[in-house]
Formats: C-alpha cells, sequence, structure tokens
C-alpha cells in the first residue's frame, strides 16, 4: 500500500513539473495523503459530487515571514495564496491587519463567562469612534445603552461611568463629556426625562442639587435703545438670563415688555445706564405674552447700578417680578440730582430723583420751578435748595402751604405722591 501511495506521488509531482512545459492531466477518484510516521493519520484529497469544477494553482512562492501559513483562494480558477493562520490568547477578539492578516491583541477582549468587552489604550486619539453619515430617517441613534437587570436586594446599577482621572501636567484640561449639537431645529444637549442630578455629590436630594456654587454668565448689552422699547430682546430670544445694560443714558428707559420668556426662565436686568429705567407694568404696547406684571399693580424703577430679576409664568403667561420688602409701593429705586437753575421755569427730574439738591443763579430775585408727575402713589420727594437765591414752585400738579411756596436758600421741602398731586409733608429750616 505504501509503495503504492509513493507511486502516486511521483506520479503527481511529476504531473505539476510538466504543466510548466506542456497541459497533461492524470485522473484520479481521491488522492490520500499518509503522514509518514504515523500511518494512521492522512488527509484525503476528494473531488466534488457537484458539477462545479475547480482548478487550484499553487503559490509561486512561500511566505517571506515566518509563522503559521495556510492556502487561500477568492474563488474557482484564481491562483491560490499564501494565508497567515490568526494567533492570539484566550479571550482576545480577532481583527484585520490587512487584507488577509489576522491578528488580536490583549488591548481588545471578550470575556464570555462575564459577558465583557474590555478596550484599552496608551495611545492619544480617541479611542473609540461612532459614525452614522447618510440621510437620516425619521428617528436615528448612534448607541443605545440598556440596562434592563432586575435584583431581589439592595443594589446599586449604574449604566453609563465615565473616569478621566490620573496625573497630567500642569495647565492642562480634563474633560469628563464634551456635547456638542447643531444643524436642528431644537439642538438639545442632553434630556434627563427622570431621576435626579448630582452635581458635587452622590446623594442629590433634588431634580437638580449643586453642592457647590454656581454662576451665570453676565451679557454685556451696549447697543441701541429708545425711550420706549416693546416686546426688546437685548440678545437672540432673550437666551442669556444675566443682562447687564450698559448702553450710556441721559434720559428715562421705559420698557414694556421682554420677548423669549418660557417656563420658569429668570431674567435679571442690571441697569448701566447712568439713568433710570422702568420696568412698565401691563403695558399694552407689547404683546400680551411678552408683558410685566409687578406687584401692585405699579412700574417698577431700577435706578442705576440696581438690578432687578424677573420670571417667566407659564400660566399667566407673563413676566412675574418676585415681591421683595415692604408693603405695596416699596418698589420705587430713586437717587440724589443735582439740578441747576438758569432762567425761567425748570422742571424737576421727580421721575429719576427722591432728592432733589438745587443750585440757582445769581442775576434773578428768585428762579421758578416746576414738578414733574409722580411715578407711584407713595412716592417721596425732598426739594433743597442750595441757593444763592430762592426758588418758587409753580403748576397744579402740588398742593403746598402759601407761605411755603418761595423756598429760600438752605432750605428743603418733603412732598409725597399721592396719584395726582405732590402733598406737602413738612418743611425744614435751617
Amino acid at each position: 500500500m505504501r509503495a503504492l501511495l509513493t507511486s502516486v506521488l511521483v506520479l503527481l509531482l511529476g504531473s505539476m513539473i510538466s504543466l510548466a512545459q506542456d497541459t497533461s492531466y492524470e485522473t484520479f477518484n481521491a488522492i490520500r495523503l499518509e503522514n509518514s510516521s504515523n500511518p494512521g493519520a492522512f488527509v484525503t484529497l476528494t473531488a466534488p459530487t457537484a458539477t462545479t469544477s475547480y482548478t487550484l494553482i499553487m503559490p509561486a512562492s512561500g511566505p517571506t515571514a515566518s509563522g503559521s501559513w495556510s492556502f487561500s483562494a477568492n474563488s474557482s480558477g484564481d491562483a491560490m495564496s499564501w494565508f497567515e493562520t490568526p494567533t492570539g490568547a484566550a479571550n482576545q477578539v480577532g481583527f484585520f491587519t490587512g487584507t488577509n492578516a489576522v491578528v488580536s491583541t490583549s488591548n481588545l477582549t471578550w470575556t464570555q463567562a462575564s459577558q465583557q468587552l474590555g478596550v484599552n489604550s496608551t495611545l492619544p486619539g480617541a479611542m473609540l469612534t461612532l459614525s452614522k453619515t447618510g440621510v437620516t430617517p425619521s428617528a436615528s441613534k448612534s448607541m443605545t445603552l440598556s440596562n434592563t437587570m432586575t435584583s431581589a436586594v439592595s443594589t446599586t446599577k449604574t449604566l453609563l461611568s465615565l473616569d478621566a482621572s490620573g496625573s497630567m501636567a500642569s495647565g492642562s484640561t480634563v474633560t469628563g463629556l464634551n456635547v456638542t449639537v447643531a444643524g436642528g431645529t431644537n439642538n438639545y444637549a442632553a434630556l434627563f426625562n427622570g431621576g435626579r442630578i448630582g452635581i458635587g455629590t452622590t446623594t442629590p436630594n433634588t431634580r437638580l442639587d449643586i453642592a457647590g456654587s454656581y454662576s451665570v454668565r453676565e451679557y454685556n448689552y451696549t447697543g441701541a435703545l429708545s425711550n420706549t422699547n416693546n416686546d426688546f430682546s437685548f440678545v437672540a430670544g432673550n437666551d442669556q438670563s444675566f443682562i447687564r445694560v450698559g448702553t450710556a443714558r441721559t434720559v428715562e428707559t421705559i420698557f414694556n415688555g421682554f420677548a423669549g420668556g418660557v417656563n420658569g426662565k429668570f431674567l435679571t436686568i442690571y441697569n448701566a445706564t447712568g439713568s433710570m429705567i422702568r420696568l412698565a407694568h401691563e403695558s399694552t404696547v407689547s404683546t400680551s405674552t411678552n408683558r410685566i406684571s409687578a406687584p401692585g399693580g405699579i412700574d417698577v424703577l431700577v435706578p442705576s447700578t440696581a438690578a432687578y430679576q424677573l420670571v417667566y409664568s407659564e400660566t399667566d403667561q407673563r413676566w412675574i417680578i418676585p415681591y421683595v420688602g415692604g408693603g405695596n409701593g416699596n418698589w420705587q429705586g430713586y437717587k440724589d440730582v443735582e439740578a441747576t437753575l438758569t432762567n425761567g421755569t425748570t422742571g424737576m427730574p421727580t421721575a429719576n430723583a427722591s432728592y432733589i439738591r438745587v443750585t440757582t443763579g445769581d442775576n434773578q430775585p428768585k428762579y421758578e420751578v416746576s414738578l414733574e408727575d409722580g411715578t407711584a402713589i407713595g412716592q417721596f420727594l425732598v426739594v433743597e435748595n442750595f441757593g444763592p437765591k430762592n426758588i418758587e414752585f409753580t403748576g397744579t400738579n402740588f398742593q403746598i402751604h402759601a407761605a411755603d411756596q418761595v423756598l429760600s436758600l438752605g432750605n428743603s421741602i418733603l412732598f409725597i405722591w399721592n396719584g395726582a398731586k405732590w402733598i406737602q409733608v413738612a418743611e425744614a429750616q435751617n
């Protein structure tokens, strides 16, 4: 038997050599190759039973690198090529390093017993990249994480854990999560539809629990302002919560309403104009959903360097000014004003001041002053004459003792606004 097999092999090899010179064929039903040291171990090459035939062309040369190699062919009639047999260790995941090269590494593992995938790297750059391109259907997700395991005992279940620790050089920046979204009508960086969020704490007690300070960045508005501003937006949709109004103004600025109101949104107005800001109560010249509702139904005056905060009520469809301080009418804020008189009648800027120091010229026996109407019932006004000449109050919107209508040098007078007139409360003399 062995002699016969040897003869067959010699005949086969001889036929293969002759193919290089001329084509000839020797037909066998099967070829059996035995292990010379263990005759019981053999390989049998058998022709296919189907009608398909195959032509195997052996490689012209052997592999150029050490390792374990096999033959491969892509289709019938193709020449055979060498293929490096995959190598690796238990639990390692194989991957292609070339067209016909598969290897594995300890950086990429799969543990079947615990059903865990392990990926690690010591090199810079992204370790995992997920990308989806093409036309997006009605709903599209790049990645879904789900943990629906149950437990009969108290335990802790974490869906995603991020750890960006490790010693870094001075000046380094470590970011645990960086999210950028754009392109949509509505762009949401994150949606949290259940549970509580803790910042600086692992046991949040409210929907958002911050153990430490937090800040809202200032938006410095120095754009144009009119005397009266309706449905105003300092920045697109008023999407900043702390607005410094820094436009230089010499007269009062009225806001009748603000755009961009959404449920629970805060808007803090800091007056850096140099003049009074008025937040008008329920002004009908603004869109109803942009109007301001102030306590007591009166306008709120924000003096220079002061600030007021508004919050939007979805139910009332209004900007609400939270109530602070004492009783009704305790919402005006005023500043000291110096008024210099020359000739004729001069109106006192009572909308911007609660204490007016009047300085007169010296070319007339007395100087006339008139009072603007008050801004809210209960508003106080003090006028003091710094001279050198007397001043006389004129007009019909005040009620004063006849003897006090002329205010001499060094004297002052106190008024209160009753909604129709300034009523004299007291006079102080030096």
